[in-house]
């Protein structure tokens, strides 16, 4: 009798669970990045203009790429795209470009996304419809700079990670990766584990003019203080080039961002009501034994600044 009397409640509890794990779920996140006013030239027939440190040479590189698709036989939607306009006018324009691509969420179906990168801004970001949706957003720009002798040079902005877990990014400095560079830095800002994104910023120092094949090397060597770097608990970061030389640095920086939603695993039906037996034992031997609640104690990220010594 009081086995028939636990099997509807349980029979409703599994079917419950799998209403649950069927309906629309949205889940959210977002990697943004604005940057701030940097002090060189539009190009190299600009150089040397007031308030200005260099120029900035004409390869304006962009791409921009977003598929969602749904573990529930829905087609696929994917589009990608490599400065959204000719070289040519990409020269022309500050970074990051006007390239952007989105899809709209099919309710029910599958969830929105989008990845842009305009005029002092990059984004990416998705929304989730159902569980089984895979949402992804990539964003990746680089351009080469000439920088004045025995000058500095700050590339900065203000960035924002955003998950359903709600977690606070945290931030790495990477230095003198193998890079084919003189010297690179990289400073990431993601979400804890990388499971939603983030983003990434490098700075690379060459030793040539990386448009003119025919200028000689300089020979420059990395240095400890080739770089400076700092990240604040607002989310805006900095990454500030040296040039300690009497020759112009060619240098180059380059952003990627990206976001995307988990690889979905659902459980089968045989599996969920399993589930929902174990989930109904713990519930009746939690009547007669109830402990203190578990506490989760939230560690707050710490600011890095390194400046240069």
């Amino acid at each position: 009798m009081k086995i028939a009397k636990l099997v509807r409640p349980v029979l409703g509890f599994g079917f419950g669970l799998l209403g649950l794990l069927g309906a629309a779920r949205a889940d959210t996140g977002s990697v943004d990045f604005t940057l701030d006013a940097l002090p060189l030239a539009a190009g190299p027939a600009e150089a040397g203009a007031p308030g200005t440190v260099g120029h900035w040479l004409p390869d304006n590189r962009a791409s921009v790429n977003v598929t969602t698709m749904t573990f529930n036989g829905a087609p696929t939607r994917s589009a990608y795209s490599y400065n959204g306009v000719d070289d040519t006018v990409a020269a022309s324009l500050p970074p990051f470009g006007d390239s952007s691509h989105s899809f709209a969420a099919l309710p029910g179906q599958q969830g929105a996304v989008h990845a842009g990168a305009v005029a002092g801004q990059l984004s990416v970001g998705w929304q989730t419809e159902t569980p089984r949706d895979y949402i992804e957003a990539l964003v990746t720009w680089s351009r080469s700079f000439a920088l004045d002798p025995y000058s500095s040079l700050t590339f900065s902005g203000l960035a924002s990670v955003t998950n359903p877990l709600q977690a606070a990014p945290s931030a790495t400095w990477w230095n003198n990766l193998n890079s084919g560079s003189v010297h690179r830095g990289a400073l990431t800002y993601q979400a804890p584990d990388y499971a939603y994104g983030g983003l990434t910023l490098y700075a690379d120092i060459l030793d040539r003019n990386p448009l003119d094949p025919t200028a000689a090397p300089q020979g420059r060597q990395s240095h400890d203080d080739d770089f400076s770097y700092s990240v604040d608990s607002f989310g805006h970061l900095a990454v500030t080039v040296f040039n300690r030389s009497a020759e112009t640095l060619f240098g180059s920086f380059e952003m990627q961002l990206g976001a995307w939603t988990p690889v979905p695993s659902i459980p089968e039906p045989p599996m969920v009501l399993m589930m929902a037996l174990g989930l109904m034992a713990l519930a009746f031997n939690g009547r007669r034994r109830q402990g203190p609640p578990a506490r989760r104690v939230a560690i707050p990220s710490q600011d890095i600044n390194r400046e240069n010594p």
